[in-house]
């Protein structure tokens, strides 16, 4: 671990194989036990550096934002000091943190401003095909596909795969990462068709490396099931889906934000099969978990919304689904491009519902049956 004696260099090595095998409360207590030695004995700033970054993606991996925010500005700080590429690459890794960081917090904006500094800086001090600037590009496609910015995203997210494709080989475990993303595009843009092998691609590549079990393995199987489901076979993904549950509540506990996810893509394949009572449970445990880990206003939330506002409406219950709709627009709008298929989707239902609930006027001489729109 560059500017590090041998022991903290050592130390940080088992906190990051802590953080890649899910056991993120170890990983925050080697963390902890790093920066107190660095406190007794300065390794000079480029070891502070690597620490306070370590530290930073710890605390956002264990759902304390504001503490990761905090630590990975001083880290891309602290890196700003130190000379030639090595302050510089620590710093390109808090930027783009920090800018991860704020996607996950839903500023779209910010993300991108953030992870654009950090593409700008690599690009300047490694060149625009340095290895460095992959990370930058894989999450601005991330904030800007959550943005519904999706066209900008493609292009960000297939620079990343060439840069990873020629540096690293085409079965590096880094280009699961690349095939994950570009599957969920695919998805997000309703091109199922490109979603899937990508999806597959993104597992097999992730099992090789890491076994079925691992809860980055069982991630890129949950994204899987989302396609399978879209593509109409529900049973597939609703078994795909409860053995991620089983793995991510066994990794993570019961009230983790990845945990939130299955649930609503299990909901969702509940549903299509039938099993409405199954779905509505789900999607209101996912939307409970997602209100506590994000915030009431987060835009994420809006997908679970729709899904629990149309079992409202198929039960009859128009203003529980008036309600949920508007919710969920209302938490995506000023978020997200005016045209993002969820937005327009809440629009399109909060209009039919209000036709619905406006009464029919007649018309002068005719019965009381015509109506005007």
């Amino acid at each position: 671990m560059n500017g590090l004696p041998c022991d903290l260099s050592a130390l940080l090595a088992e906190c990051l194989d802590r953080r890649a095998s899910g056991d993120h409360a170890y990983a925050v207590r080697l963390a902890d036990l790093a920066r107190a030695r660095v406190g007794e004995r300065d390794p000079g700033p480029l070891g502070r550096a690597n620490v306070l970054l370590i530290r930073g993606l710890v605390a956002q991996d264990a759902g304390d934002p504001e503490v990761a925010a905090g630590l990975l500005r001083a880290a891309a700080e602290t890196a700003a000091v130190v000379p030639e590429e090595s302050g510089a690459r620590l710093r390109v890794h808090a930027l783009t943190a920090l800018g991860a960081l704020s996607r996950a917090g839903g500023d779209y904006s910010l993300a991108e401003g953030r992870l654009r500094a950090a593409l700008a800086l690599a690009e300047s001090v490694f060149g625009r095909d340095g290895m460095d600037v992959a990370g930058p590009c894989n999450e601005l496609g991330m904030a800007l596909r959550y943005a519904g910015r999706f066209d900008e995203a493609a292009a960000l997210y297939e620079r990343a795969r060439e840069v990873l494709e020629r540096v690293l080989g085409p079965d590096h475990p880094e280009m699961a990462t690349v095939h994950h993303n570009l599957s969920g595009l695919a998805h997000a843009r309703g091109d199922l068709p490109a979603a899937e092998p990508a999806a597959r691609r993104a597992v097999a590549i992730r099992e090789r490396a890491l076994g079925a079990d691992h809860p980055v393995t069982a991630a890129d199987r949950g994204a899987l099931a989302a396609i399978v489901l879209a593509r109409g076979r529900h049973e597939e993904a609703a078994e795909l889906l409860r053995a991620v549950l089983a793995v991510f509540e066994r990794t993570y506990g019961p009230e983790h934000y990845e945990v939130a996810v299955v649930l609503h893509n299990l909901g969702t394949a509940e549903y299509a099969a039938g099993r409405v009572r199954n779905a509505a449970e789900a999607l209101t445990r996912s939307l409970s978990i997602k209100e506590r880990v994000l915030g009431a206003e987060h835009p994420e939330l809006a997908g679970t919304l729709c899904n629990l506002a149309r079992i409202c409406h198929e039960a009859g219950d128009a203003g529980g689904a008036t309600a949920m709709y508007g919710r969920a627009a209302l938490v995506l709008r000023g978020s997200v491009a005016a045209d993002h298929p969820t937005l327009l989707l809440c629009d399109q239902a909060l209009s039919g519902l209000m036709s619905a609930r406006t009464p029919a006027v007649s018309e002068p001489g005719s019965s009381s049956s015509a109506s005007v729109s």
